[in-house]
């Protein structure tokens, strides 16, 4: 694996990081999207998915989605109980959807003050507003796109349900559990691990240290946690290759 060299920090070459065109604060560096990312998208929800895109370019959260949706089928397959895909799917892409409603300055502080994954108090206020306005854009979608087959009301109302949702997973359906373990695998991936040791300030041997200390209360389901570990080994093997490099 090749690094370059951004923000005095060595990334791998396969992320693209950037600021925004009015700030050099870390915490608004993003990944931003590539029709590279469509390919990990299952078929059947890329029309829905593009049509929300719009207002996923906040955060990397078009980035963040796309990804997450990549581990759809392996978080179903280790499931016991039976799984709405189509909801987790919907879901999913919609939770963080109210990002895009919330100022530079509340995202800086969403991500602000902690190097793991444990929320700091100056966190929770835009966390807090960005369901709220990620409700109030998802209840417009669901109405405005045509499913087929059309989406029943049991299907809107859990959907609706899990991006108010999302960050208390105990009190979601066991889809909305799937959702909310799907979007804090983001934090284990190639893409966000990375970047987040420029957004967080943090050596990649100690972000990887503090995932490990977290992980295994971060998720609410055993398959939340099979998938993190798989991803963390491989975070791990990333970090034997950073090491070997002239810093």
């Amino acid at each position: 694996m090749k690094f370059y060299t951004f923000h005095h920090k060595k990334i791998p070459n396969d992320i693209v990081l950037k600021y925004p065109e009015n700030s050099k604060h870390n915490t608004l560096v993003y990944i931003p999207w590539d029709d590279k990312y469509l390919n990990l998208i299952p078929d059947e929800y890329k029309k829905f998915f593009l049509i929300s895109l719009p207002q996923l370019n906040v955060r990397t959260t078009d980035v963040h989605t796309a990804c997450s949706l990549a581990f759809l089928d392996r978080i179903i397959e280790l499931q016991s109980q039976p799984v709405n895909r189509r909801a987790v799917a919907l879901s999913l892409i919609l939770h963080d959807i109210g990002w895009s409603e919330l100022s530079d300055q509340e995202i800086i502080d969403s991500l602000s003050d902690y190097q793991g994954l444990k929320l700091s108090k100056t966190s929770l206020g835009p966390k807090e507003k960005h369901v709220q306005e990620g409700v109030k854009i998802a209840e417009q979608i669901l109405v405005d796109f045509v499913f087929d087959p059309p989406l029943t009301d049991e299907e809107k109302s859990e959907i609706i349900e899990t991006v108010k949702l999302h960050d208390e997973p105990k009190k979601c359906s066991l889809n909305g559990q799937l959702v909310a373990d799907l979007d804090r695998l983001w934090s284990f991936t190639h893409e966000n691990f990375w970047q987040d040791t420029i957004r967080k300030n943090v050596i990649p041997e100690k972000y990887l240290e503090n995932l490990y200390q977290d992980y295994k209360t971060y998720f609410t389901t055993q398959a939340g946690r099979t998938i993190a570990e798989e991803l963390l080994k491989k975070r791990k093997e990333e970090i034997r290759e950073y090491e070997k490099i002239d810093i």
